[in-house]
């Protein structure tokens, strides 16, 4: 039988029904109030008020906690539809945490209050913020790396290549005049598309340094494995190794670029050539055609199988 890898979405652009569509799930029942107890607020109740004057879906703490979550449930409802375990996991950004849980590294009530925890470290970097992060399509990395490069030491403003998804499509984050600064450069190269992202903050650059040293003492606390299934590193694009390891790991991932591509790549040449995305939409398939139209990428939403 072909290997095959499953992977668990990053925060994005969240949307309301995505609680919702997996209310009545075996794990949304047996989670549901820890999730609210780490936020503070009964979520569900909120949604469906669609109090958005003090309610937002898209900031970091919701949106992580959601996406883990519902993640979660729907890897619980895959395990029961489908009998043969993954040969690799991997999850992008906040993701990773979950498929580390998923690849028996750490407990589920770990996972949950990991995301919670990393969430209020990474926001006390951004108390009044003033940054910002946008996705370039069509413009070769080396060119935007260098621009981001150029920017920080003649000019000392904090911008950096902050995701690598696919070939020709990365995410730029960090003070916001540096990186409007940079898209300007940018686009004397004729990007595809140039997209402001709605998320709360300059994620996977250095500017979240003190996050890293908060969430790296609090990681000592905790309990980690070495991942029973081969689960992929966003830091290096390469395998986790042992527990010390993945605690350092994970604080870097606070102020290091996402290796996606690299990461998938890896694992295509490992022999695996299918890839099922568990959670809330298809945007690391869409990802993945980028990287390597050969491999086939499917989605899992709780409920239906479907190819991308």
């Amino acid at each position: 039988m072909d290997k095959f890898a499953l992977t668990f979405p990053g925060q994005g652009p969240q949307h309301y029904s995505m609680i919702d569509k997996v209310k009545n799930m075996e794990a949304y029942e047996e989670y549901y109030p820890f999730i609210c107890e780490l936020l503070g607020v009964d979520i569900g109740v909120e949604i469906r008020k669609n109090s958005l004057a003090t309610f937002n879906i898209n900031s970091n703490k919701i949106s992580s906690l959601l996406t883990v979550f519902v993640s979660y449930v729907c890897f619980v409802e895959f395990q029961k539809k489908f009998s043969q375990k993954p040969d690799y996991l991997a999850g992008y950004s906040i993701g990773q945490l979950l498929a580390l849980a998923v690849g028996k590294s750490i407990s589920p009530l770990d996972l949950f209050t990991l995301v919670a925890i990393r969430a209020d470290f990474m926001d006390r970097c951004f108390i009044n913020p003033n940054v910002k992060m946008v996705s370039i399509i069509g413009v070769k990395e080396e060119i935007v790396s260098t621009i981001c490069v150029d920017i920080k030491k003649q000019k000392e403003i904090d911008v950096y290549v902050s995701n690598f998804n696919a070939p020709n499509l990365v995410t730029i984050s960090g003070i916001d005049y540096g990186v409007d600064l940079a898209v300007k450069l940018i686009k004397e190269f004729n990007p595809i598309r140039v997209i402001d992202l709605p998320l709360s903050g300059a994620w996977h650059c250095p500017l979240l340094e003190p996050a890293k040293i908060d969430f790296e003492e609090y990681l000592m606390k905790v309990k980690i494995s070495h991942p029973m299934i081969p689960t992929l590193n966003n830091v290096s694009g390469l395998f986790f190794e042992n527990g010390d390891d993945i605690r350092k790991q994970l604080a870097m991932h606070l102020v290091s670029p996402v290796r996606w591509s690299k990461g998938i790549q890896k694992i295509i040449e490992n022999g695996c050539s299918r890839f099922i995305e568990i959670g809330h939409g298809n945007m690391l398939s869409k990802f993945g055609k980028f990287i390597n139209r050969s491999a086939a990428f499917e989605t899992f939403d709780g409920k239906n199988l479907c190819a991308e």
